[in-house]
């Protein structure tokens, strides 16, 4: 079949599957733009069912052009969610077994680009896993650096508290006249002052 008519086929197939058409009319609307297609309504009708089987991963048994099988997936691919591709895939798998069980035919083209994509497609799931394991590990010890901060900051808060009360009452005994207490409450002020800002440097 020329591959001319592959994108109006998969369009059509496409308002096939999605309801906007029925069977009928979509075979009649595709032939009725493409007054130069030489096959018949029963041609077109399998193509668009094996487009529809495809999409929804049922195995089609009847065979069609491996072109256009080729095509349909390779549309399905780039146009579908990686989780439907899949399920192409599995169709294909299952047209390639029963062509193989029923008549003995070999679809060597298809079959090859199937084992591509599927390994393919098994890579891409296991680097998406391996992404995302890696991602929460990452917010995991995000989580567990941000918890040990916040004590840090609070035991730091807590220790200058202390330190400045000390050192308040310190210097209140200051106007008794005695040395000491001058001497031990410029201690405790400095001890607060380097708890601190040690506490500002660990937040950062």
């Amino acid at each position: 079949m020329d591959k001319r008519y592959f994108p109006l086929l998969t369009q059509t197939a496409e308002k096939y599957v999605s309801g906007e058409l029925d069977l009928n009319q979509s075979v009649q609307s595709f032939l009725y733009e493409n007054s130069s297609f030489v096959g018949t309504q029963s041609s077109v009708s399998m193509y668009l069912e094996a487009f529809k089987h495809l999409i929804t991963g049922k195995t089609y048994k009847r065979n069609i052009n491996t072109s256009l099988h080729i095509f349909y997936l390779e549309h399905i691919k780039l146009n579908y969610p990686d989780s439907v591709f899949k399920i192409s895939l599995v169709s294909t798998r299952g047209h390639l077994d029963y062509r193989f069980k029923s008549s003995g035919q070999k679809l060597k083209a298809l079959e090859k680009y199937l084992t591509v994509n599927s390994f393919q497609s098994a890579a891409k799931s296991e680097k998406t896993f391996e992404a995302k394991a890696q991602i929460n590990k990452l917010k995991h010890k995000s989580i567990s650096i941000k918890g040990i901060s916040v004590i840090d900051v609070s035991l730091s808060v807590v220790i200058s508290v202390v330190f400045l009360t000390l050192a308040l009452f310190n210097f209140l005994n200051v106007f008794r006249s005695e040395i000491q207490p001058l001497v031990n409450g410029s201690l405790f002020l400095l001890a607060a002052l380097i708890t601190i800002i040690k506490s500002l440097k660990v937040n950062k």
